[in-house]
């Protein structure tokens, strides 16, 4: 009794198929593989913490010197004032009354008011050259402009500047121009000499 023959593989036929990775394998590639990425960015994250904890870590050693210093030398300025407040006000308080000078000092060339007798004799005086070069009640400023014709009686020697000065000096030349005559002047200088100033 014969046995069939099994058919051999020829050349030209296909190989039996391989058998493929059960998903049991492929479920234990993928986790192994997450396990491992997880486990680098550990060790990745406790390596960087170490290196910000021990920067953060060191004690900050300028700043606490500066506040120190500022309230030492702040109550040393400000008593400074104080002290010399006191030894200025003295001084300033005895300089003060020094310096008063009236207008009818020998220094300034002005002669003081005239007693009642020269004022009576100067405006009669200046009456008998014109009675127009006193204005009606001006006699307070006829015997004023006299007092400063004597400064310039004063300082200046050339008669002929006198004269003119005394006419422009009692407004003769503007008011009273028929008599604003060199003459006149000099009568008005002769006046305020003999009666006010006398010395000049």
């Amino acid at each position: 009794m014969s046995h069939p023959a099994t058919p051999q593989p020829g050349p030209n036929s296909a190989p039996p198929p391989k058998k493929g990775l059960g998903a049991g394998k492929i479920t234990a590639i993928v986790v192994g593989s997450i396990l491992g990425v997880l486990l680098f960015l550990g060790i990745l994250g406790a390596i960087v913490g170490d290196t910000d904890t021990t920067a953060g870590d060191k004690p900050p050693s300028s700043t606490p010197a500066a506040p120190n210093s500022s309230p030492s030398t702040a109550p040393t300025v400000a008593p400074t004032p104080t002290t010399e407040a006191p030894t200025q006000s003295p001084a300033a308080t005895t300089s003060a009354p020094a310096a008063p000078r009236t207008t009818g000092t020998p220094d300034s060339g002005i002669p003081p008011e005239p007693d009642a007798q020269a004022r009576q004799a100067y405006l009669d005086a200046l009456n008998a050259i014109d009675p127009r070069i006193i204005k009606p009640g001006k006699e307070d400023q006829a015997v004023s402009r006299g007092r400063n014709q004597c400064s310039s009686i004063r300082t200046i020697d050339d008669p002929a500047k006198l004269s003119a000065l005394a006419l422009d000096r009692f407004t003769i030349t503007s008011r009273l121009p028929d008599i604003a005559t060199p003459e006149t002047g000099r009568a008005i200088v002769k006046a305020v000499r003999a009666h006010l100033c006398p010395d000049a």
